[in-house]
Formats: C-alpha cells, sequence, structure tokens
C-alpha cells in the first residue's frame, strides 16, 4: 500500500527543496502520485486534508483506502510526547475510508505512554463501533532499544485488550527482533513503515522483515521524497516512471517472502 497522508511533513519536504505551493499544488502532487502507483497498489493510506482531495479527483479512484484520524504531528512536554485526534471514526466513514489508521509516538518509559493507550483504546472502540478495520501505527522516540520499545508497547496494548487489525511498525533492528514480534502478536498482521528512511535501506529492511513473519508495507516518502529534490520536468519523469518501479519491487520481495 501506498502512505500518503503526510501533512506537516509534506509541507517541510516542499519547503526543504524550495518548492513553492498552495493547497492545490499538495492535492495536484499527492494526484499525481497516487495515479502513478494505482494500478500496482492494492489500497493508500491518505488523509482529509489533502490526500482525500487527490484521491477524488484522480481519474480512478475505485480502490480501498485508509484514513488517518490523528491531528499532523504532536505534544511534547516533561511527559513525553502525545497525540491528539483531529476527525472522529463516523466521519471518516462517513467519507467512505475502508479502515482508519492512528500513529502514536511511542516510549513505554515515559509517563505520556498511559495517554497513548488510552487514545488507542478510544479509536480502537469506534472503529468496532463503526465495523471499520483499524491499522495502529507506533514510531518510537527517546532514548531506548528500539526493538524493545516496540515489543512493550505491542505487549501493553494486547493487555489493554487493544487489538487492531494491523500493526505498522518500524523496522526493528534485525532477523530477531522480527521473530519475537511475529511470535508476540501470533495471528494478528504486521507491516512496515519506511519513517522516511531511503529507499534502498527500506528495500534491505523489507527484505529481512518480510522473511521473518512481516506481511507488507504501507510505505510513504522512501518511494517518493526523491521526487521532490528534482525540478519540473525530471521530477514529472520521475513520479511516472522511477516510483511505479520502486512500487512493483517492493511488492514482489513481499509476494517472494
Amino acid at each position: 500500500m501506498l502512505a500518503l497522508d503526510h501533512r506537516g511533513s509534506f509541507v517541510e519536504t516542499l519547503k526543504k527543496n524550495k518548492i513553492n505551493y498552495t493547497d492545490s499544488t499538495i492535492v495536484s502532487l499527492k494526484q499525481q502520485l497516487i495515479q502513478s502507483v494505482y494500478n500496482d497498489m492494492t489500497g493508500l493510506l491518505i488523509d482529509p486534508q489533502y490526500g482525500f482531495s487527490a484521491y477524488q479527483n484522480s481519474d480512478h479512484h475505485e480502490k480501498l483506502f485508509l484514513l488517518c484520524i490523528e491531528k499532523s504531528g504532536y505534544l511534547e512536554d516533561a511527559t513525553g510526547r502525545t497525540t491528539e485526534l483531529e476527525y472522529e471514526v463516523e466521519y471518516l466513514k462517513n467519507l467512505g475510508a475502508s479502515g482508519v489508521k492512528l500513529v502514536l509516538q511511542i516510549n513505554p518509559t515515559h509517563q505520556s505512554f498511559k495517554s497513548q493507550i488510552d487514545t488507542g483504546e478510544y479509536v480502537f472502540a469506534h472503529c468496532k463501533k463503526y465495523n471499520l478495520p483499524f491499522f495502529l501505527e507506533f514510531v518510537t522516540y527517546g532514548e531506548g532499544v528500539k526493538s524493545e520499545m516496540i515489543t512493550r508497547s505491542i505487549s501493553a496494548f494486547l493487555e489493554a485488550k487493544i487489538v487492531p487489525d494491523v500493526f505498522k511498525l518500524e523496522f526493528p533492528g534485525d532477523t530477531h527482533s522480527c521473530d519475537a514480534i511475529t511470535q508476540l502478536l501470533q495471528k494478528t498482521p504486521w507491516i512496515l513503515l519506511t519513517k522516511g528512511i531511503g529507499y534502498e535501506e527500506f528495500k534491505k529492511q523489507l527484505q529481512t522483515a518480510t522473511e521473518h513473519g512481516a506481511s507488507g508495507f504501507l510505505a510513504g516518502r522512501a518511494l517518493w521524497a526523491e521526487a521532490m529534490t528534482k525540478i519540473d520536468s525530471v521530477r514529472n519523469q520521475f513520479i511516472r516512471e522511477e516510483l511505479p518501479r520502486r512500487f512493483r519491487e517492493l511488492s514482489s520481495i513481499v509476494l517472494k517472502a
């Protein structure tokens, strides 16, 4: 699946590469990205602010899509990082979403971790109420071993009886850690996120992860961020040719695993 729910980070990417933008520019760029891999993707993750308009305005928009529910970014204070919700599950369902994605910044040693569990519980309950699949994404931060933070967080959510349909996780570091996650989750699938790394590095991570239990990928910036470093016709060519090539290459890794 294609991850294109970025809002603040998408704008920052454009600023970094000195691309002049308006809201309509962002929608247009996202529309280009979606159309380039439409025939290859099984679905996509978009945001209600820009991505939804981009998808609805595309030539084809019959595939399943997830919508993100959280505000862009996070709050941070002495207790750690917390997520704020921007939408309600009912609203996303009325937009036609096939599922809901929630990203949580996590560090199980921080005081804010409890409130992150509460947020996850709230969204999980409403997804069940409205019969929508729930994709739960963890992004680690702060001091600590990444694999331990991920497994401890998964355990805490499962103990709280928060069992999403899919966990969206960053690469935990090695094959042993992937095996540990797969064993911990049992029948609950997990897929890999890119977390802004380069394409070649993500490809290697995906190879390892899928050989040790991951079910697929929901990839964003590793696929398309490089396009924003190019100008005009070169960028358009990259989106038209290189992006679908990369997507197909990642898909083949999953299918061979």
